[in-house]
């Protein structure tokens, strides 16, 4: 699918996304997914987006989708959450003080799971534990290759 065909179904996405206040956190087409070519849609609501709402947005996308007459091709619609797995940006770290966040080192690809107390546009700083002590860590946004949510065991 043509760039600025992409472009423009990510305008419609992302205008009926705002208004059910929901995020448009990634748009893909994949020309060869599982069952033909996949529109992949991924949308979120605070990190905690319902099947409703995914349902919801499906049908009111679907014919605004169907009437872009430069979309030749058929395709899958496939719309699902964002997902935890997600990367988070420096203003989702700072909604999320008080929660686990996995973070991945640049320096040695060292990944901690860290409870972060502490977070601004540059660094971010909590506790991990390691071998039942309490560490205190402080790192830089720079200095990630990831952060994602994290779930303590």
């Amino acid at each position: 699918m043509d760039k600025s065909i992409l472009d423009r179904i990510e305008k419609v996405l992302e205008k009926e996304a705002q208004d059910e206040g929901l995020t448009l956190v990634k748009l893909s087409f994949i020309p060869k997914g599982e069952n033909g070519p996949t529109l992949e849609v991924l949308i979120d609501h605070d990190f905690n987006i319902t099947m409703d709402e995914i349902v919801r947005f499906t049908d009111r996308v679907s014919p605004l989708l169907d009437g872009i007459d430069e979309i030749a091709d058929s395709y899958v619609l496939d719309i699902c959450s964002g997902g935890s797995e997600r990367e988070l940006t420096s203003e989702d770290v700072k909604r999320f003080l008080g929660q686990y966040l996995d973070i991945t080192l640049k320096k040695d690809d060292e990944r901690i799971t860290a409870l972060i107390d502490k977070a601004d546009d540059e660094k971010m700083s909590g506790y991990y534990f390691i071998k039942g002590r309490k560490k205190k860590i402080e790192v830089r946004y720079d200095e990630c290759s990831s952060i994602r949510m994290g779930y303590k065991a």
